[in-house]
């Protein structure tokens, strides 16, 4: 297929499923004011418990948007997403929900306020959570399917088009807050350009099939 017919035909695809969105948030701005907050977790965990700095940035990031909203009357919930991973055949002891809701209970958020491992298995059952497109999933159906008003995403910088692509593709359009740590997990811009961001664009729109490529490549490098 010639690039501009791909180009053409995948544009066409991308407007009508941001207009979805576009309508989708358009009817939940109706409800009382209730931001939901995605921290896109990172792993691997400090001993396999902790997390680990930027992680613990986009944590503390979280924090501060909920303190603010809050502090405006605005209702306000935290979800974690995050299976436990494994790095270099290394298991974590805990899922990246568990540590990223510890440390958030530490730095005194409500339990009430926060969502996390339940929110995994209820939308990914045993498939777990373990890439970008898995936690825009998970966050998109407790959006929807709850009286949210908002969503806000706090990821890294070079997360925020893909991130965003995979929030359309599932019927919803995110607010981004991005953060920045002296070592960033995510810091090749030209490899998610010319990768991940461009399967999404063009190919794999969603990463949810059982039969994609990605899909089991994830599980395959991070499920224990």
């Amino acid at each position: 297929m010639e690039y501009l017919e791909l180009f053409k035909i995948n544009k066409q695809y991308w407007l009508e499923k941001e207009n979805i969105a576009k309508e989708n948030m358009k009817f939940h701005l109706k409800n009382e004011s209730h931001i939901l907050i995605e921290v896109a977790s990172q792993h691997p965990l400090i001993d396999g418990i902790y997390p680990n700095d930027e992680f613990k940035a986009r944590l503390d990031k979280a924090i501060e948007i909920y303190n603010y909203y809050l502090s405006q009357g605005i209702n306000v919930s935290i979800y974690v997403p995050g299976s436990i991973h494994k790095f270099n055949e290394i298991i974590d002891k805990i899922s990246l929900s568990k540590a990223g809701i510890s440390y958030l209970l530490e730095k005194n958020i409500p339990l009430s306020a926060l969502k996390g491992e339940e929110i995994n298995l209820l939308y990914k059952g045993e498939d777990g959570v373990y890439n970008a497109a898995d936690e825009c999933y998970c966050t998109s159906k407790l959006f929807l399917e709850n009286n949210y008003s908002n969503l806000i995403c706090v990821c890294s910088t070079n997360q925020i088009p893909r991130k965003a692509l995979f929030y359309i593709e599932f019927g919803v359009v995110a607010q981004f807050v991005n953060i920045f740590t002296e070592k960033m997990f995510h810091d090749n811009y030209i490899e998610e350009i010319f990768g991940s961001f461009s399967n999404v664009l063009y190919f794999d729109h969603s990463w949810q099939d059982k039969d994609s490529f990605i899909f089991k490549e994830c599980r395959k490098e991070r499920k224990p």
